[in-house]
């Protein structure tokens, strides 16, 4: 409601808030909607097994035909490969939350069943390998996220000056168009 009480007092008339469950089937007769973008952070993480192709299958059901789909969401893959390097240097290992469910590759290929992905964006990899591996070894398994390599890293990455490295941090963009 506060989303929409916002909306109200900068005069939008273009945006539409919703509360919806992504798990429910069939959501689009919920709301009767389409959408030429649809955006999407953290969401899949947050609903168990079979939920998540539900969910792909309500956006997909949404997007309206050429629309593109913005997914921000978590994988194991990557973070598997973080917690092997942290294993080598004896620091403890990075859990997944009780709460989420994170994500893997073979799951985009479910995604381009139906969708074409159009691009793949990892873009925290050099930021987590520093911070959460090299950091962390320094710091003997207690960085703090305020730390002035972390501050050097993001800076080094604001100014286009960080080496390009993938495959570290969890979070990352894939870009669909619906075929």
């Amino acid at each position: 409601q506060s989303a929409n009480d916002e909306k109200k007092k900068l005069q939008l008339s273009n945006v539409d808030f919703f509360v919806g469950n992504f798990g429910e089937e069939n959501l689009n007769k919920k709301f009767n909607y389409s959408f030429d973008f649809i955006f999407t952070k953290r969401l899949l993480i947050n609903l168990k097994g079979n939920l998540k192709n539900i969910g792909i299958d309500n956006i997909y059901s949404m997007l309206q035909e050429k629309g593109t789909y913005v997914m921000i969401e978590c994988f194991m893959e990557p973070l598997e490969k973080t917690n092997q390097l942290r294993k080598y240097l004896k620091l403890p290992v990075i859990e997944v939350k009780f709460f989420n469910e994170y994500l893997t590759e073979d799951f985009i290929n479910y995604v381009e069943e139906k969708m074409r992905l159009t691009k793949r964006i990892d873009f925290g990899s050099f930021y987590y390998f520093i911070s959460r591996i090299y950091n962390a070894a320094l710091t003997e398994g207690t960085p703090e996220y305020f730390a002035p390599i972390n501050l050097l890293t993001v800076d080094l990455i604001e100014n286009n000056k960080a080496p390009h490295l993938e495959g570290y941090a969890p979070e990352k963009i894939y870009v669909f168009s619906k075929k």
